[in-house]
């Protein structure tokens, strides 16, 4: 049962405010004050924002012109009020209530059965400074309207989310204008809206070239990842029924006559022994140490193999959490990846590397055993020493008469920006875009996104 005020008696003073007899219905009317000047100041940040957003994407359209992909686009915005401030405390507890009332009445706006607002954000989606500032005058009056009416508009139900202006009634304030959790508070959204303005605008034309496989055997020599173990499988649909299987990656009792191994990855005669071999695109090789005798020991506790343990090359080096950043063969090759030991196209020309180029990330994924939990970039010690975070698979056959290998390791995905005709991302608007790395190195505190962010949750296409 919503808080139901025990009068609506109030005084006006000369000046035309309100003070209710009922103390509750002065903190409302005071949070949604604050409200209406936290989304006048909104408006202002956004429309200064938009602009420079603008001009580094070298786009002024919305990829997606409707009134519902800006009406999400202001929502985010307003959302963000509920995790600006510290959790459990008054004022995040009271920007979380109002944060969806307004997004609900944003909803609200976008919904063509509103023909009063739709209309009117349909007209202006493609314009993205335009659409904030009728958003902004859409909310505002209608707080605006609670304010005057706030008695008759305490129970009404606000669009379609359900909640009402009587949620307000908690004994929580929003930060007065001006106070430092205010001023905080806008320097907060100011950053969301430059990160959404970015998301709705970076043009669809942006792809990111993807290249991944393993490791060649003289089978497959296509690309290349971290391979840990292999296996001899009779043919394609052996392997096909393998990979449906339940208990995979175990095999199955009636496939055990079709299926060999695991083993570890081949010894090539020219291949110094001890040695794993990675491959690049244009065939650049470098031969990895596997670690031995007391370090291979130490690696067993995760089930780890030679393959799999402390490097040749580093020590171990930790960090807190257990994080590795050196001492592994595979973080031996992700630093000599990073550095730019291989080329994209040939041979290793270091000016021609791709990490050299501006918007390059690298990428891979592990999973904890029994869990469906993707981690990317995984730096912890039972990724890098123990095989069963490798669950990344592929199969392969040179003939039909010949069986197949199913390899199991670590994928490794180079991304890169590029535009329609196949050119990189300039340097200067990735060095805006980005925050870091991929690797845990912050490359600009002020960018707007994380690499990883970019990629996968802003709804590039891959080519």
């Amino acid at each position: 049962m919503s808080y139901q005020p025990s009068t609506w008696n109030y005084e006006t003073d000369a000046h035309g405010n309100r003070t209710y007899q009922d103390e509750v219905l002065n903190k409302v009317q005071e949070n949604l004050l604050t409200l209406s000047s936290l989304i006048g100041d909104m408006r202002v940040d956004a429309e200064l924002n938009i602009p420079i957003v603008q001009g580094w994407a070298q786009c002024k359209t919305v990829k997606d012109p409707t009134a519902q992909t800006v009406a999400l686009f202001a929502s985010k915005i307003i959302e963000g009020l509920g995790v600006v401030f510290t959790a459990g405390t008054p004022a995040a507890i009271i920007a979380t209530i109002t944060s969806k009332i307004v997004s609900g009445l944003i909803t609200h706006f976008a919904n063509p059965q509103s023909k009063d607002t739709y209309n009117q954000l349909q007209a202006a989606a493609s314009d993205l400074k335009l659409s904030i500032d009728k958003h902004s005058f859409f909310i505002q009056k209608k707080i605006g309207t609670w304010l005057d009416n706030l008695e008759t508009e305490w129970d009404t139900p606000i669009g379609e989310s359900g909640n009402r202006l009587s949620d307000l009634a908690v004994s929580e304030m929003l930060p007065r204008p001006s106070s430092t959790e205010y001023v905080e508070c806008r320097e907060k959204m100011n950053e969301i809206s430059t990160y959404e303005t970015a998301k709705v605008l970076i043009p669809r034309r942006w792809r990111i070239r993807k290249h991944r496989g393993f490791p060649p055997d003289g089978i497959s020599n296509l690309i290349c990842g971290w391979q840990v173990e292999w296996y001899k499988v009779r043919g394609r649909g052996t392997w096909d029924s393998w990979r449906s299987s339940s208990e995979f990656p175990k095999i199955p009792n009636h496939l055990k006559d079709d299926i060999e191994g695991p083993y570890e990855p081949i010894n090539w005669d020219n291949i110094p022994n001890g040695k794993q071999r990675f491959t690049s695109w244009g065939s650049a090789q470098r031969d990895y140490e596997w670690s031995d005798g007391q370090k291979l020991n130490d690696s067993k506790q995760w089930n780890g193999t030679r393959w799999m343990g402390f490097s040749g090359r580093n020590y171990p080096y930790r960090i807190e959490n257990d994080n590795l950043l050196s001492g592994t063969s595979f973080l031996d090759l992700i630093e000599d990846i990073l550095s730019g030991v291989y080329s994209s196209y040939s041979g290793w020309v270091k000016e021609n590397s791709i990490p050299k180029e501006p918007s390059y990330y690298l990428w891979y994924r592990t999973k904890r055993p029994n869990e469906s939990v993707e981690i990317v970039n995984d730096r912890r010690d039972w990724t890098l020493l123990g095989n069963w975070a490798c669950q990344d698979w592929v199969y392969d056959s040179n003939s039909i008469f010949t069986w197949g290998r199913a390899y199991r390791g670590i994928t490794l995905n180079h991304y890169s920006l590029v535009d329609e005709n196949g050119d990189y991302a300039p340097a200067e608007f990735c060095n805006w875009l980005f925050k870091d790395d991929g690797h845990g190195k912050i490359k600009n505190e002020d960018g707007v996104a994380e690499i990883s962010d970019f990629y996968h949750n802003w709804g590039l296409n891959f080519e």
